[in-house]
C-alpha cells in the first residue's frame, strides 16, 4: 500500500525531468543499453519515491516492456507529450534524439517559468 501512496503523490520538478531526459540521452548516445543507463541513473537519485519509480522502470525493461509503457504508470508525473515522444523514439530508433529534444524543451519551459516569476 505504501508504494501506491508514494506513486500517487510523487512529483518531479521540470528540472528533475530535464535531468532525467538529458542523462538518459547522453548515456544512450554513448552506446549504453537503456537498462544499464537506468541502473546508473538510479544511483544519482536521492529521493526514495524517485528510486522506487526508477526500480519499477528497470523491472519493466527486464520483463521485456518498453520504457514508454513503464512511464505510462507515471503519466501524472511526465505527461502524455513526454511519454509519446519516448514511444516514438523507441519505435523509430531515435530515442536519444527524442530525449535530447525533451531535455531542451523542458529547459525552455524552466526558463519561461523563471521569467514569468520575475515579473
Amino acid at each position: 500500500m505504501e508504494k501506491k501512496i508514494s506513486r500517487i503523490f510523487f512529483r518531479l520538478s521540470t528540472k528533475q525531468k530535464m535531468f532525467f531526459a538529458r542523462n538518459l540521452e547522453m548515456m544512450i548516445r554513448s552506446g549504453m543499453q537503456l537498462l544499464d543507463s537506468l541502473q546508473i541513473f538510479r544511483k544519482q537519485v536521492h529521493s526514495k519515491a524517485y528510486k522506487e519509480m526508477i526500480d519499477t522502470l528497470i523491472n519493466d525493461l527486464k520483463n521485456g516492456h518498453f520504457l514508454s509503457s513503464g512511464l505510462e504508470r507515471y503519466k501524472h508525473v511526465f505527461g502524455e507529450f513526454f511519454i509519446n515522444l519516448i514511444k516514438v523514439g523507441e519505435t523509430s530508433g531515435t530515442l536519444s534524439e527524442n530525449l535530447k529534444y525533451l531535455a531542451e524543451e523542458l529547459e525552455k519551459k524552466d526558463v519561461l517559468k523563471k521569467k514569468s516569476a520575475e515579473q
